[in-house]
């Protein structure tokens, strides 16, 4: 096969057909021959949609990736599509963790995998060479329209709080301003979220079917931002091309930070201090 080392140095082992014997390949690399298909050289490279298939048809979530791959999933196997080829889904792309996938989100060549139990991280520069680790952390995505892409890295709710995985170690970025069973106030299985502004965007509802929203700030130099508002969402869009936020409430289409609308009043709760 005259494409062999092209294939093999793309990672598309799958491609190259299997070697007949025929020895014509090893006596024209002795003579600096040019290679040549010993089967038929008129036909050149073989079919290279020959294992492409169609995705699965319960497969969700999908997701773009760094050079042309596409991700999604369907149970508890992620699923890579041939680069640049979002109708190609070949079998040899499919790679299984051990829980059921609740949401995944990319960051470059990275992609982060949220389920029923602990996370994980799958990353490659093309869909046969990925690589699938586990993350041992205690930390899965209690809600999948919460799961966020923040521009460095990826936040959703889990049990003990907002989770911020950027590389290989997740952070617990809300325990600076909230403790477990504080956070458990917030309802994280009934949350809806987005990204505006360096921020997120949580929104969620009670047992009593109370609608309430949050903003949360996260930072590495700094004590992260925790703010309450009774603006909340039940839907919402953060347009790239613009940088505004569109957002949904009682069936009615919205713009935060609006130049027409008029500043809402906050209240500032700072910590306790003691004085003669």
């Amino acid at each position: 096969d005259p494409g062999l080392v092209g294939k093999l140095a793309a990672g598309r082992r799958a491609a190259a057909p299997p070697c007949v014997n025929c020895c014509a390949c090893g006596g024209e690399s002795v003579w600096r021959v040019a290679p040549r298909s010993a089967v038929d050289a008129a036909l050149g490279d073989s079919l290279e949609s020959t294992f492409y298939e169609p995705p699965p048809t319960d497969l969700i979530g999908i997701v773009n990736m760094a050079n042309g791959m596409t991700a999604a999933f369907h149970g508890n196997e992620v699923c890579f599509s041939e680069p640049y080829k979002p109708h190609a889904w070949p079998a040899a792309y499919r790679y299984s963790v051990d829980f059921p996938i609740v949401a995944i989100g990319a960051i470059g060549n990275s992609l982060l995998i949220t389920t029923e139990g602990r996370p994980y991280t799958a990353s490659g520069n093309h869909p046969a060479s990925v690589s699938v680790y586990p993350i041992d952390l205690p930390y899965p995505c209690l809600s999948k329209r919460a799961l966020v892409n923040m521009g460095t890295g990826i936040m959703y709710p889990s049990y003990e709080g907002l989770v911020f995985v950027s590389g290989a170690t997740p952070q617990l970025a809300s325990a600076q301003v909230l403790t477990r069973d504080e956070w458990a106030s917030y309802y994280p299985t009934t949350m809806f979220a987005r990204y505006y502004d360096g921020k997120y965007f949580g929104n969620y509802t009670t047992p009593s079917g109370e609608t309430k929203s949050f903003i949360f700030q996260n930072s590495a130099d700094r004590i992260a931002l925790l703010v309450s508002t009774n603006i909340w969402a039940s839907a919402g869009y953060s347009e790239l091309q613009t940088g505004n936020y569109y957002f949904v409430q009682n069936d009615a289409l919205y713009l935060w930070d609006s130049p027409n609308s008029q500043n809402a009043l906050m209240d500032w709760k700072s910590k306790d201090f003691v004085v003669d």
